[in-house]
């Protein structure tokens, strides 16, 4: 049986990952943020308002292999990517091949206590 999740992610996620910080509000209370790895992606959207006025923005998301995690991220976690810090958006999307999409929201950090 194929191994997708290692033939397909094993080998390509080390050339478009980058390291991310994971704080497990939601999938670990109580837990220290940890590094991990992913492939981050921001593609634009067009928003239209009421009076048609459009305002461009963006999504981003994070791919990660579920494999590399004992408890994956989940909804209202937070991700740091490069010094940016995100909110886990969305419940996670399986990709049906080992990984999770993550869709991200920038946020403002207050103070972790």
């Amino acid at each position: 049986m194929l191994n997708l999740t290692a033939v397909v992610l094993g080998s390509s996620l080390p050339l478009f990952a980058k390291t991310i910080v994971v704080d497990p509000l939601a999938s670990q209370p109580g837990q220290i943020p940890y590094a991990a790895r992913g492939a981050w992606k921001s593609r634009p959207v067009d928003i239209v308002t009421e009076d048609n006025s459009v305002i461009v923005s963006a999504v981003q998301t994070v791919l990660i292999r579920l494999a590399e995690f004992t408890v994956p991220p989940r909804q209202k976690d937070r991700i740091t990517i490069e010094g940016v810090t995100y909110v886990v958006s969305d419940p996670p999307r399986l990709d049906g091949q080992g990984g999770a999409h993550l869709t991200l929201k920038s946020i403002t950090v207050p103070t972790r206590p």
